[in-house]
């Protein structure tokens, strides 16, 4: 998630120059909730795990997961339901090895030029098969990002594949929403 690093840097250096401070904690004020931001660029099921342990240093109250983009946009690709099984299977993993009560689960984003030629087709029903799941697990909830499609390209830098700053907005205001949301449950 190196572009949204960089985002989060250049809404810092705006700051330092009298800037409004928006979205360095979401736009939430932090005395209600303090935001925790791990973004490892590449990041795969299969590499998550090792992150477990700097998950947990966190004490979070709950995680919002943006992951399963680069497990899709590969030729080993297991299947969409499959997908959704692992990622809910991590999410899991992830509650019974930190302090989180709940965890959500984002969807899955489009990218303008993925590497394998099933992204577009197994997208959906990557995304279905996880909102489809959430009612059997209390402690998870799934985050729609609305308003980020293939269809809009300006969102996307130029490698078609990473959100760019206006991208990266709205990502955050949907992530906001989903902090919103476990908020509430955690009141």
């Amino acid at each position: 998630m190196r572009n949204f690093e960089q985002y989060l840097h250049d809404q810092l250096r705006v700051c330092k120059h009298g800037g409004r401070k928006k979205w360095l904690n979401l736009d939430i004020n932090p005395k209600a909730a303090t935001i925790s931001f791990l973004g490892i660029d590449g990041l795969s099921l299969e590499t998550a795990q090792a992150y477990l342990q700097d998950l947990a240093a966190f004490s979070p109250h709950a995680v919002v997961m943006h992951l399963g983009e680069n497990d899709l946009d590969k030729d080993t690709f297991c299947g969409a339901r499959e997908l959704a099984v692992e990622l809910v299977s991590f999410a899991g993993l992830l509650i019974a090895s930190s302090t989180a009560q709940y965890v959500v689960l984002c969807q899955l984003l489009p990218r303008l030029k993925a590497h394998c030629a099933h992204y577009d087709d197994e997208l959906p029903k990557v995304n279905d098969a996880l909102r489809q799941m959430m009612p059997n697990y209390p402690c998870l909830l799934y985050l729609p990002h609305g308003g980020i499609s293939a269809s809009q390209n300006q969102m996307f830098n130029s490698n078609g594949v990473s959100l760019n700053l206006q991208g990266n907005e709205k990502f955050l205001r949907n992530m906001r929403v989903g902090v919103s949301r476990v908020g509430k449950l955690l009141e």
